[in-house]
């Protein structure tokens, strides 16, 4: 069968050992999939009516394999089938019984493979990008293919729809006493760790205290947990499975979570957290958020009492949730999803960010956020006059440039975000071309999008022949950018004494 959108297959499993972050995390990717033009089929085997119905919400298709082994052959003949009736070109894997043997044979058999993993359990792989998306992915050594790229660190984190940090109507508000306490340990919690931080909370004496406990759709837990949490009147309100998690984490003023991918949700939404370690693979990702000052780890099945003593130091503690609110929203900025397709998207035809992005005139109401842009280390290192500009100069440069018929200042928005500037300055029949990206929004290829974007009205406005850009000889990333939009290289020299570029572009 011939699809009308370039699909992609996920294979991702859930159940009550294993949990449900394979699937969730792979729920992104497949969002971001989706909203770039391309169509999903999820084959998986779950355990949980819950996540087979989340995975259908999702506009999926999803393909159940119920009598496969993870991992066995006649789960990878079930997948290589799946692949060839939705002609995908691409294949996500993530879980950890898919060994070598699966990998190779996926690509033996023509396919593309992105294989996400999170602690380098096997002692080789094959594929064609390996994602890690962990804050210590950096440390572990992969024995891989020559030609496999890797994906590695909270840059690549990937979130689902509604954790982007430009959905925030307000900044999150950081009460001197924390009163609002969300629970949120995995969608199985085979081992009831849920009722460890229950009991803890119960022993708590905070005026106005509130928490949100989740219970996954794979937890067997929930029965006792009623029992315990159900009395009228009590503080402690059990939730079942979620569909308003985004809400939730803006609802809390800390959380509880387990090491695992919530903690990069968190991260994105300023939530100040604490974590458990449930599993092996959690284990030295916890404790790097704990080193990094990010999130406090409590170890593996702590005490009762050292929950209580850790919830209830920091629900007062104003100074350390601002701090770890911060710390956590540099990690982590809600593209990751947008970085991992980047090249699956591009080979597939695909437009990752199809209606989402925006050029609008700059303003007087952006001089500080271009005097920002400007002073950001990697921009001055790449101007010809290194040395940071002051609020003074800039203000009467930026004004200056605002007036002028001969400069063209642009924004562009990335839902609804300020995410970079291009200016376009005239001299004579030919435009000098500038650009910057925000820092928050870099590895994403917004500097091709932007020049794509506004070359056309530069020629038209300033009524220009030529467009030129200088580049210097170190900056690869806009030299790409110049040559994947049509300039050519006219010359090399040297500009100020530093070694440049010399890309143009004449008007169709």
């Amino acid at each position: 069968m011939i699809w009308e959108s370039p699909s992609t297959v996920i294979r991702a499993d859930a159940g009550s050992r294993m949990g449900t972050g394979h699937v969730m995390r792979c729920i992104a990717l497949g969002q971001a999939w989706q909203d770039a033009g391309g169509r999903v089929f999820f084959a998986s085997c779950c355990e949980s009516d819950g996540i087979r119905n989340r995975i259908r919400e999702e506009g999926f298709t999803l393909v159940e394999l119920p009598g496969a082994y993870p991992g066995s052959e006649e789960d990878l003949s079930t997948t290589l089938e799946l692949a060839t009736q939705a002609g995908a070109a691409w294949i996500v894997v993530d879980g950890y019984h898919f060994d070598l043997a699966y990998q190779q044979a996926l690509r033996a058999a023509g396919l593309r493979l992105l294989l996400i993993d999170d602690y380098n359990h096997l002692p080789q792989y094959e594929c064609d990008l390996l994602l890690n998306q962990n804050i210590n992915a950096d440390k572990l050594a992969y024995r891989i293919n020559s030609d496999a790229k890797q994906l590695l660190g909270t840059h690549y984190a990937l979130l689902r729809h509604g954790f982007s940090p430009g959905l925030e109507k307000k900044e999150r508000g950081f009460p001197d006493l924390g009163t609002h306490v969300l629970v949120t340990l995995g969608g199985a919690d085979p081992d009831n760790a849920t009722l460890s931080v229950v009991d803890a909370l119960r022993q708590l004496d905070v005026p106005g205290l509130q928490a949100k406990v989740i219970v996954g759709s794979a937890n067997p837990h929930g029965e006792i947990l009623q029992e315990i949490t159900g009395g009228q009147g009590s503080s402690i309100e059990l939730l079942g499975s979620v569909a308003n998690m985004p809400e939730l984490m803006r609802w809390a003023d800390i959380a509880v979570s387990a090491g695992g991918s919530t903690c990069w949700e968190l991260c994105c939404l300023g939530v100040p957290f604490m974590t458990l370690v449930l599993a092996e693979n959690q284990s030295g990702l916890a404790a790097e958020l704990d080193r990094r000052g990010i999130a406090p780890c409590l170890g593996c099945a702590p005490p009762v009492e050292t929950i209580a003593k850790a919830i209830g130091h920091l629900l007062p503690d104003h100074d350390a949730r601002v701090r770890c609110s911060a710390a956590g929203k540099e990690l982590v900025d809600g593209f990751g999803a947008e970085r991992v397709l980047r090249l699956p998207v591009k080979e597939s035809g695909l437009d990752p960010f199809r209606d989402r992005l925006a050029l609008r005139p700059a303003t007087e109401r952006d001089m500080e956020r271009f005097w920002t842009w400007a002073n950001d280390p990697t921009v001055r290192e790449n101007c010809y006059n290194p040395a940071p500009i002051s609020m003074e100069t800039h203000r009467a440069w930026f004004s200056g440039k605002l007036d002028s018929d001969d400069t063209m200042l642009l924004v562009l928005e990335l839902d609804g975000r300020a995410a970079g500037q291009i200016r376009y300055d005239r001299c004579g029949d030919t435009a000098v071309v500038g650009l910057s990206i925000d820092r928050r929004f870099r590895g994403l290829e917004l500097s091709r999008k932007i020049i794509e974007l506004s070359l056309a009205h530069a020629f038209s406005k300033l009524e220009v022949g030529t467009v030129q850009a200088e580049v210097f000889v170190s900056n690869k990333s806009s030299q790409s950018a110049f040559l994947n939009t049509g300039f050519e290289l006219m010359r090399a020299c040297e500009i100020k004494g530093v070694p440049s570029l010399v890309y143009e572009r004449k008007r169709p």
